[in-house]
């Protein structure tokens, strides 16, 4: 909450993050496994794109400083919407594809017996928010007299509309990602049942 580093803020989230995902991994099921795999997708795109935005505005304005960022959603808007969306992401927000992997690691804990641990990390998700909500306000605030900053280059701007874009996709049709981290969590808890089988027989 008192970070200024807008990338080590970022890179202590990556901590949080890691959290939720052994949550699935606590679970020790099936359905957990499989939220786990969603989050480790999903937090790449959402994360991978909030640094590259958050770059993009680094690049163009030379500091990393929050508080010195102020009113630069204003002067970099489609590169500020991008970091808004992955925020919102990681956030948990509904629409975004950071919720569903969340809903699932977070149903897991509750289906295990560890309604605890799912509590805590729904709190710690609405934590979360604090900070990120703490960003979006800093860079739509009113800029500081003579400061001024120009988009990020089209080419930075096109990966990080490509991947906002998948992050909102994916938290509104699911489907796909969810089958894909369903098989492959199945085949897991199949394949370690088989081997333990295997040892102790």
């Amino acid at each position: 909450l008192l970070q200024s580093d807008i990338k080590r803020l970022l890179a202590y989230s990556s901590i949080a993050q890691v959290g939720y995902m052994l949550v699935g991994l606590a679970a020790g099921t099936a359905y957990g496994f499989m939220g786990l795999f969603l989050h480790v997708f999903n937090h790449s795109m959402m994360k991978g794109m909030a640094f590259l935005a958050s770059g993009s505005i680094v690049h163009e304005t030379g500091t990393r400083d929050i508080n010195s960022l102020r009113g630069i959603g204003k002067m970099m808007p489609v590169t500020s919407i991008s970091l808004f969306i992955a925020l919102l992401g990681l956030g948990g927000v509904p629409g975004t594809n950071g919720f569903i992997s969340k809903y699932h690691l977070f149903s897991a804990a509750f289906g295990s017996g560890l309604g605890w641990l799912g509590i805590m990390g729904v709190l710690n998700s609405a934590l979360s928010m604090a900070y990120y909500i703490r960003i979006m306000q800093v860079l739509l605030g009113s800029p500081k007299e003579g400061f001024k900053a120009n988009e990020a280059p089209i080419l930075m701007l096109t990966v990080t509309m490509a991947m906002a874009v998948i992050i909102v996709i994916l938290g509104i049709w699911p489907a796909p990602l969810i089958s894909f981290a369903s098989s492959a969590s199945q085949s897991l808890v199949e394949g370690l049942s088989t081997y333990i089988g295997a040892v102790l027989g």
